[in-house]
């Protein structure tokens, strides 16, 4: 799961079109297949067909430890922790409050950005249209 994430995030991102998204998850089944002797379907049967995301956030470490990259597959427990941090910046003065609807997109749009970032030299550039939640993604996966 962690190798389709990989290859999702590094070449999938990319991709601009559902036709050239759809193309490349046909691509990568078949290396799945190849290589691991399963399919797309039955490695993320549990989770509707839909790979999840990754990360290294939501787990508290002691210390200066750092927290496991691992599969993020609760998705009620994910969006929790979203709302909570969207909850904190709010509440943080000099803050002006963002009043952002958490859905899965949204949440897994913050989960990549963050893997961009902490990584060093990291970078990315958000497309798209006004008002679509560039910037408040972006501040809150800074904060989060």
């Amino acid at each position: 799961r962690l190798w389709v994430h990989e290859m999702s995030r590094v070449f999938s991102d990319r991709l601009i079109n559902d036709a050239d998204r759809e193309t490349f998850k046909g691509l990568l089944n078949n290396e799945l297949e190849r290589k691991f002797n399963v399919g797309w379907d039955r490695l993320f049967r549990d989770q509707g067909g839909h790979c999840p995301p990754f990360g290294d956030f939501m787990r508290e470490m002691a210390g200066d430890k750092k927290a496991p990259y691992e599969e993020m597959s609760d998705p009620v427990a994910l969006k929790k922790y979203m709302e909570d941090k969207l909850e904190d910046y709010n509440m943080e003065p000099g803050n002006s409050a963002m009043d952002l609807v958490l859905f899965r997109d949204a949440i897994e749009h913050v989960c990549r950005l963050r893997r961009v970032i902490t990584m060093p030299r990291g970078h990315s550039m958000l497309v798209g249209v006004g008002g679509s939640g560039r910037q408040s993604l972006g501040k809150l996966t800074a904060y989060a």
